[in-house]
């Protein structure tokens, strides 16, 4: 379940990275600008990764998994109100938002990898986690590629708001994985 909520999320972030500067250069006639505001997404990618890393620290994993859910859901939902309005600062709040929640993908695959498999084997658990870019990477951007073909970015748009939404489910289904791993394995961590 964690490698295709993975997936899903992973989708978005990508697809976003993919697409944002053309995606900014049908809003704004400087391709400067265009640039400068998709960078925001790589940006705050990074910085979403340190953020998550204190805040796996401080709450557990389990909450971290509900908010970057719950932010690339808003990320994709104002996503979509910016293609659908051509409204550019509403971009740049979904750029912003997109990068910082996907910025909490990684530590949250890696922390998830130790608590539930253990030490032992984390390298090898953790390589077949980060499998999942492989395939998000195909199911984003490449994907992502035909439906902007088909319906142009507010096609994109919406498949980023279903690729939310199949998260979030697949969320669902972690929270009963960590319940079940308070039993087996005890510890505070998982009571966060």
């Amino acid at each position: 379940m964690c490698f295709f909520w993975d997936v899903a999320m992973s989708a978005i972030g990508l697809s976003v990275i993919s697409n944002a500067s053309p995606l900014a250069q049908t809003m704004t006639d400087s391709i400067l600008v265009a640039t400068t505001v998709a960078g925001l997404v790589s940006i705050f990618n990074g910085l979403g990764r340190l953020v998550f890393g204190f805040v796996l620290d401080a709450k557990g994993s389990r909450f971290v998994i509900s908010v970057v859910s719950i932010g690339l859901g808003l990320a994709s939902v104002i996503t979509a109100v910016a293609v659908y309005t051509e409204n550019f600062v509403v971009l740049i709040a979904a750029f912003i938002m997109t990068g910082l929640s996907f910025g909490g993908v990684t530590p949250t695959q890696s922390t998830y990898t130790s608590k539930v498999f253990g030490s032992k084997n984390y390298s090898n658990n953790f390589s077949v986690v980060n499998l999942c870019l492989f395939v998000a990477s195909f199911v984003g951007p490449y994907l992502m590629g035909i439906m902007n073909g088909i319906g142009g970015y507010r096609l994109m748009a919406l498949c980023f708001i279903g690729f939310a939404v199949i998260g979030f489910v697949l969320k669902l289904f972690l929270k009963l994985h960590f319940e079940g791993s308070i039993k087996n394995k005890g510890g505070n961590q998982w009571e966060k």
